[in-house]
């Protein structure tokens, strides 16, 4: 198992998570999550790295970004039906509200 994959670290249930202990036993491998990209997928997965306060502060505020693009989305696709550049998502939603 790579210490760096994100895949499937949504699905962890485990006591901590692989992220949560790498900050705590290897701080500067923790460190390249950020500099990979990889926190910003940890957030749009939705993945806690509880132990990380500056982490989870910017997971909530992501968490936020993305509900509220769901809504935008669903509001456009109600609005310009098959005319929204959202379209290809409409299957996503529910539009009979």
């Amino acid at each position: 198992m790579c210490f760096l994959c994100p895949y499937g670290s949504h699905l962890d249930k485990s006591e901590k998570n692989k992220f949560e202990l790498l900050k705590e036993q290897h701080q500067q491998q923790y460190k390249a999550l950020d500099k990979l990209g990889i926190k910003r997928v940890l957030m749009d997965m939705n993945v806690n790295i509880s132990n990380d306060s500056e982490y989870m502060k910017e997971k909530e505020i992501r968490q936020n970004e993305i509900k509220q693009w769901y809504i935008n989305v669903e509001n456009d696709l109600k609005l310009n039906k098959e005319n929204s550049k959202y379209w290809m998502f409409h299957k996503y939603f529910n539009l009979d509200k």
